[in-house]
């Protein structure tokens, strides 16, 4: 059920881990090539986010905070490294906050952007190392739904990125007609949807021999 909860000024950009800085496995646990992922399009998208002095002018004068919540195969051993780069308008976080609270949900390919659509939040698509995904830096290169036919705007760089938050806001921060449409029509479920599949059950029911 949706829960009614009161917004904040606050943007989440929740990313995904990319397989291609994994060294392996070690138990349960994921081994991150630490240098590898220094040097990936990936960290220098996230680390041109941060240190953007046009996006921190971007932040202040349309009073918003951005609150990155990396992807735990990632946190698990870089979050002292990324938890450096937070600033006074953005703040890596271990847990985010309850998803509706936030204005805008920034993702990359995360499966998390399916629980935006069911809130109906405005959501934009940044991937900064989108060429290297296409050529196999993930454990696939294609997405189920295409960039093209997504839920959002999509950026490879942080000045078009802010121009995407920047129509949303102009929008009262609600998703743009053609992404709010496609948000209709995702989740089109009868409501009571369990309690008409058993009652269907039991009208169609047969007693076995």
């Amino acid at each position: 059920m949706k829960k009614d909860i009161p917004q904040s000024n606050k943007i989440l950009f929740a990313p995904s881990w990319r397989s291609s800085v994994v060294k392996g496995k070690e138990g349960n646990n994921w081994k991150i090539d630490e240098e590898k992922l220094q040097k990936s399009e990936y960290f220098k998208g996230i680390l041109e986010m941060c240190q953007s002095e046009y996006f921190k002018v971007f932040l202040d004068s349309n009073n918003l905070q951005l609150d990155i919540q990396l992807h735990p195969i990632i946190n698990s051993v870089m979050w002292r490294k990324f938890e450096e780069l937070s600033t006074e308008r953005i703040n890596f976080v271990q847990t985010a906050e309850e998803l509706n609270s936030y204005l805008i949900f920034i993702t990359d390919f995360s499966s998390f952007v399916f629980d935006a659509v069911y809130y109906k939040k405005p959501i934009l698509y940044f991937i900064p190392d989108y060429d290297y995904f296409l050529c196999g830096n993930h454990s696939y290169s294609k997405l189920d739904l295409d960039i093209e036919n997504g839920f959002g705007e999509f950026s490879q760089d942080v000045e078009s990125l802010i121009r995407g938050i920047n129509k949303i806001k102009n929008n009262n921060y609600k998703p743009l007609d053609k992404f709010k449409q496609r948000m209709d029509v995702f989740y089109n479920f009868e409501e009571n949807t369990t309690e008409n599949i058993y009652n269907e059950f039991r009208k169609n029911s047969f007693k076995l021999n």
